[in-house]
């Protein structure tokens, strides 16, 4: 083979190795069509307790990229393990009960990116958060990249990396943790995280308190004292508030926290502007009239307030909690027309619960 043949086979060569790689390794784009019908896919998942669904669309090898933790063989280790146990579909599906929701709200592309907005509402509790899927395609498959959690501030991908950098804090000059130390801090969150979820709060609040100063750093960990604190007595709730106020003061995630602080406080018209803080932030959500009929309510603010639960009735047609609060107004205001009106759909509702009703109607006969 002379020169130039030489040259002109090992450029076909080149050629044909770039054509492959970018064939195989080349994000494709995801489409809007795809993207919606990826949300469609995963909110009938959930809803029927099906959580290996998101478990299964997390792209690992994206998701561990985006940890950005060292390449260390703590870092590849502690990388690895995340991988293998990605079960945030399950834990979500596992805590829903019938009456809670988990309610795709909004598709937008940012940077090029799609992006979904889940609503997880817990009905018993009244208790709200969002998360934010960035989608990805590979394999000519849609999936999740990440997850931006409100509740928490910061990625799924940030959590990780966060609760890595509590474990290995060398770096941080805290101090480096022994190894049985790490195990044992670890036994304890998953021992916490039991109890949570087995409603024993109290025992959960002890174990917290027990904690080693140096995970109580940790965005995360500092969370699991608001969310456990919750379910104890409202000063505790405040003060857990109070203290991730002081340790993350200007995370964008305190607008949703705060409408319960600001409850708490009695400050209900900063409870008011954290509602609408929250709403704009999500752009936008009609559930979140229910919140401001809350804070207006309580500011006294009746024409507000029945705008607000007029508006949820009619864009959240299947949300129980607002027939039972517009019809109490109806009732209240003596109001028997609409409240008749309003009690008739409610009878056509096979999930709505038809004992709430009745102690309504009873009390103001």
């Amino acid at each position: 083979m002379n020169g130039t043949a030489f040259k002109t086979y090992l450029l076909a060569l080149v050629t044909i190795a770039l054509v492959l790689l970018s064939c195989d390794n080349a994000e494709k784009p995801v489409t809007k069509e795809e993207a919606i019908a990826f949300a469609k896919e995963l909110e009938n998942a959930i809803k029927k307790g099906e959580g290996k669904f998101l478990d299964n669309a997390f792209d690992k090898k994206e998701f561990v990229k985006r940890m950005d933790l060292p390449d260390t063989e703590d870092g590849r280790g502690f990388a690895k393990g995340v991988a293998q146990k990605i079960t945030i579909g399950t834990q979500i599906a596992n805590s829903l009960s019938d009456h809670d929701n988990f309610e795709f709200i909004k598709h937008y592309i940012k940077d090029n990116r799609h992006h979904l907005i889940f609503r997880v509402y817990a009905d018993e509790n009244a208790s709200l958060n969002y998360q934010d899927y960035e989608l990805i395609k590979t394999n000519d498959k849609c999936g999740v990249a990440d997850m931006y959690i409100y509740l928490t501030g910061e990625t799924l991908a940030e959590t990780m990396r966060d609760m890595y950098n509590s474990l290995y804090p060398g770096s941080f000059g805290i101090g480096d943790v022994s190894e049985s130390e790490k195990v044992t801090d670890m036994n304890k969150l998953k021992e916490l995280k039991d109890l949570m979820h087995s409603g024993k709060y109290t025992a959960a609040k002890e174990m917290y308190d027990g904690l080693p100063a140096y995970l109580k750093v940790t965005k995360t960990v500092v969370m699991l004292n608001v969310l456990i604190s919750a379910n104890l007595t409202l000063e505790e709730y405040n003060n857990a508030i109070k203290d991730f106020q002081a340790k993350f003061p200007n995370e964008p995630n305190m607008s949703l926290m705060m409408i319960d602080g600001y409850y708490l406080q009695k400050d209900y018209y900063k409870m008011l502007a954290a509602v609408n803080a929250l709403d704009s932030q999500i752009n936008k959500d009609p559930l979140l009239d229910y919140h401001r009929y809350l804070s207006y309510d309580l500011l006294e603010d009746d024409e507000n307030s029945l705008a607000c639960l007029k508006r949820l009735v009619k864009a959240m047609p299947d949300f129980q909690k607002g027939y039972i609060e517009l019809i109490t107004v109806y009732l209240k205001n003596n109001n028997q027309s609409e409240a008749d009106s309003l009690i008739t759909l409610y009878r056509k509702k096979p999930k709505f619960n038809q004992k709430d009703l009745n102690t309504i109607i009873s009390y103001y006969q």
